[in-house]
């Protein structure tokens, strides 16, 4: 029987590796801005139908993809990569907030060419690993986040000011 940890779950002819061609590139290049590694990873993990990309300290970056978790790396991450992505996704202080106990979820969106753009639903926890303080983070697609714009009525369409009556001014 094979090992979970190895990416298979231990199913029969399940050895199939799902791991990431751009491994090595920069998580994040300029916390709270730039991220290439990781909107890499997540616009790959998406195209590929994963429902839960997750990374913790001293583990490689796992994904679930049609209910079976992988590998998606073949490198662990180290606490400064972890904390670089921790303080990317939430604020400069998001680390500091994990470790003294505090968790965050966030929603986390990658653009994808001009016009494109792919949420995420972030969350992040501290957890407790050989006595030490590490990091989990959890992403989840949310895909039905488009809002249609015949939905979406404004001013210019419907012809008045919208705000004139809040306002108490007569529309123009």
């Amino acid at each position: 029987m094979s090992d979970p940890r190895d990416g298979n779950c231990g199913a029969p002819g399940s050895s199939q590796s799902v791991i990431w061609e751009g491994e090595g590139e920069n998580w994040v290049a300029e916390p709270g801005k730039r991220a290439p590694g990781l909107d890499a990873l997540l616009w790959w993990a998406t195209q590929i139908g994963a429902s839960r990309i997750a990374f913790q300290s001293a583990h490689p970056v796992r994904i679930r993809v049609h209910g079976r978790n992988s590998r998606a790396t073949r490198k662990s991450l180290s606490e400064a990569e972890i904390g670089r992505i921790v303080n990317h996704l939430y604020g400069g202080d998001g680390a500091a907030w994990l470790q003294g106990g505090g968790d965050f979820d966030v929603i986390y969106e990658i653009g994808v060419g001009a016009t494109r753009r792919i949420v995420f639903w972030a969350n992040a926890t501290s957890i407790c690993v050989d006595r030490s303080a590490r990091a989990k983070i959890v992403l989840r697609p949310i895909h039905d986040m488009r809002q249609s714009l015949e939905h979406v009525s404004s001013p210019a369409s419907s012809g008045t000011d919208r705000f004139s009556a809040s306002r108490g001014d007569e529309a123009a």
